[in-house]
């Protein structure tokens, strides 16, 4: 037997861990939350819809193969709650278990071939090293877990430490984000590849947008998103 797993098990024997949304004891495999839990979240089952709201966000501004987002993102609800631990009281094992339920629902419905590699928006890397971490690439570490897709981190920088999206209207959130990423590769690199932006929320859509339109001039190249939630705009 592993022996980190041996001690993982002997840990949880004498100090059980909770679920964090019903408080109840999780049972073995399950991480953070407890399957009900999981499955009480509110889906949006946009992966799909074709054509739904979440591409709509983009229409007429850049191309995208695919957008969804698993979750609606309510304020006071659990999806808001869940999110604001992993980005601000540093539960970075919550963000790769919700992760995993994204790469659990790309498996179901075959999406898992669509893409070569999972690109985390990024934050600028003062506000990382402030945070500690990325909750993006927690994300898409999770669903590299499940999916085996290569988890790139490193192909998209942000240039700009600009001001947090929270409270902008939707122009003030397009000026936000504009001119404010590159690519931190060479463009051949990048040819022929089906790449999958991974972030937590879409609301306007302005920063997923921002970073697909650098791959846009590419050849056969298309990218696609994914977010845990998707907010109101």
């Amino acid at each position: 037997m592993n022996i980190s797993l041996f001690l993982r098990s002997l840990f949880h024997v004498y100090v059980p861990q909770l679920c964090r949304i019903c408080g109840g004891e999780l049972l073995s495999g399950e991480r953070e939350l407890c399957r009900k839990c999981l499955d009480s979240l509110p889906r949006t089952f946009f992966e799909i819809e074709k054509d739904n709201i979440c591409e709509q966000r983009f229409w007429g501004i850049v191309d995208m193969h695919s957008v969804f987002s698993i979750y609606y993102f309510r304020r006071g609800e659990w999806i808001q709650r869940l999110i604001h631990k992993v980005k601000y009281n540093r539960c970075r094992e919550l963000g790769i278990v919700l992760g995993g339920e994204i790469g659990r629902i790309m498996i179901q419905n075959d999406l898992v071939k669509d893409y070569d590699m999972l690109v985390p928006i990024p934050l600028h890397y003062k506000k990382q090293a402030l945070r500690g971490y990325n909750q993006a690439q927690l994300l898409a570490e999770g669903i590299s877990n499940i999916t085996g897709l290569l988890v790139c981190p490193d192909i998209i920088k942000k240039n700009i430490d600009n001001s947090t999206q929270t409270h902008k209207d939707k122009y003030e959130r397009y000026l936000n984000t504009h001119d404010v990423y590159s690519l931190c590769v060479s463009c051949d690199t990048l040819s022929n590849k089906h790449i999958l932006l991974v972030d937590d929320v879409l609301t306007t859509g302005n920063t997923a947008a921002a970073c697909a339109r650098l791959f846009s001039n590419l050849p056969n190249t298309y990218v696609g998103v994914v977010t845990l939630g998707l907010a109101s705009i």
